[in-house]
């Protein structure tokens, strides 16, 4: 329709903010990629960027991360990004992703934040993208945290933390149906009872607005698994 029309077309979306979102982190550049791949885009010459080079230009060497050492998201996606692009994978980000696992299984976004399970969903896809088995020690006690997170309705309280662990089940070869609370609630319905009369899903019922990153999330998680 003309509404959309005159937004353009996703990739026209993305290079029009382009240069001013990735300079936000590797973790943005990572996302870019990943958009990028998935609409056929190629992110070794996008709107005259090579976001490859650019986010292997964000891994410290001596630090053994990309950007922030201790952002769990700068590492997951960008790891993420070069699993999808089939580059290589930085042994010392991966190892540094591993040491940013908390005592109890799950991850934080930095220091002081507490573990959260999207964190420990993105950190799951992350270390399985770069080859970690999900029987090592460290993903089966991500694993546990994440069961030990999840509600009675078979969620994890709003859609996009749903999602992200819809996301992880996905990764690791799991049904939604391998994941059916005592209640005989699963993840997948939980996530579609967020959704609304127009297909748009919500955050939360508290906030009914409708969500786009949630709408984006849920076909992601919904469309790769079963």
């Amino acid at each position: 329709n003309s509404a959309s029309a005159d937004r353009g077309t996703p990739l026209e979306s993305i290079a029009n903010d382009l240069e001013s979102y990735i300079e936000t982190g590797p973790d943005a550049i990572g996302k870019t990629i990943l958009g990028l791949i998935s609409a056929g885009g190629d992110p070794t010459s996008f709107n005259g960027v090579d976001l490859i080079n650019r986010l292997q230009d964000a891994y410290d060497q001596e630090n053994e991360a990309f950007g922030d050492p201790t952002n769990t998201w700068h590492q997951a996606l960008a790891i993420l990004g070069l699993h999808a692009a089939g580059e290589e994978i930085p042994v010392g980000a991966v190892q540094t992703l591993l040491d940013l696992q908390q005592d109890n299984g799950g991850w934080e976004y930095t220091p002081g934040f507490g573990s959260l399970s999207d964190n420990t969903a993105l950190a799951i896809q992350a270390l399985l993208a770069a080859g970690i088995s999900p029987k090592d020690n460290a993903l089966s006690s991500a694993i546990e945290y994440l069961r030990d997170m999840q509600t009675a309705d078979g969620g994890w309280g709003d859609s996009s933390t749903t999602s992200f662990a819809l996301m992880a089940i996905n990764a690791l070869g799991q049904s939604s149906q391998d994941w059916v609370t005592e209640a005989g609630k699963s993840p997948k319905a939980n996530l579609l009872a967020f959704q609304k009369a127009n297909g748009a899903f919500v955050y939360n019922w508290e906030l009914t607005d409708d969500n786009l990153m949630s709408s984006a999330g849920a076909l992601l998680a919904i469309f790769d698994g079963s």
